[in-house]
């Protein structure tokens, strides 16, 4: 009985949307791009959902400029938020400075360079939390390092606030990002951002003020 349905691009929605318009065929889609990859399925569902759908609603330009240049459809541009709440500037008492990461363990994020960068600035201690398929090979690059940890553990929001809160930079160095939700939750927390100057990132980092 949803007055509005609110979709991603991803195949599953497609059956789904379906199923909610025989029950309500005058039901309202929204379709919200939160990155855009031009891979099957994704690509395939994502043209039909946006043919379907009343609004179409993108995180960043970046993504909206891209379902714009491959489906021809536009997007409105809302970025997303993050709870202040949870999320905000700590006092802590850092004996060396602390360098964090936060985010999946993929290629495209490369958090290996985090790894790296370790190795080669000894005085500053690197935190890299988050889970996925790089997670057993930085292990290992943890386990040969001195000033480097790397934690999948699942966090409540208290926690990874208090994560944030006690960390001085916050390195990000993913070279495609629809938007990045975790900068959001770093600059929320007062951490200067270091991340590429690619993508989205530009729209929310400005070089020199906050990153």
């Amino acid at each position: 009985e949803a007055d509005i349905f609110h979709s991603i691009a991803r195949p599953e929605c497609v059956w789904l949307r379906n199923v909610l318009k025989l029950k309500n065929p005058g039901i309202k889609h929204v379709i919200t791009f939160y990155g855009y990859f031009d891979q099957e399925p994704w690509r395939t569902a994502a043209r039909i959902l946006t043919k379907d759908a009343d609004v179409a609603t993108a995180v960043s330009q970046t993504t909206a400029d891209e379902v714009k240049k491959d489906l021809g459809v536009r997007c409105r541009v809302i970025h997303d938020g993050v709870d202040t709440k949870f999320y905000r500037p700590m006092e802590h008492q850092n004996r060396r400075p602390k360098v964090l990461y936060v985010g999946s363990l993929q290629r495209r994020k490369r958090p290996d360079l985090v790894a790296r960068m370790a190795r080669n600035i000894p005085d500053c201690d690197f935190v890299i939390h988050g889970g996925g398929d790089m997670h057993g090979e930085l292990k290992r690059m943890a386990d040969d390092s001195k000033n480097l940890t790397v934690d999948q553990s699942n966090l409540s929001f208290e926690d990874l606030s208090r994560l944030y809160g006690t960390a001085d930079v916050f390195l990000f160095p993913s070279v495609h990002e629809g938007f990045s939700n975790v900068m959001l939750e770093a600059a929320a927390s007062g951490l200067p951002i270091v991340c590429s100057n690619a993508t989205s990132f530009p729209e929310f980092v400005d070089h020199g003020k906050n990153g």
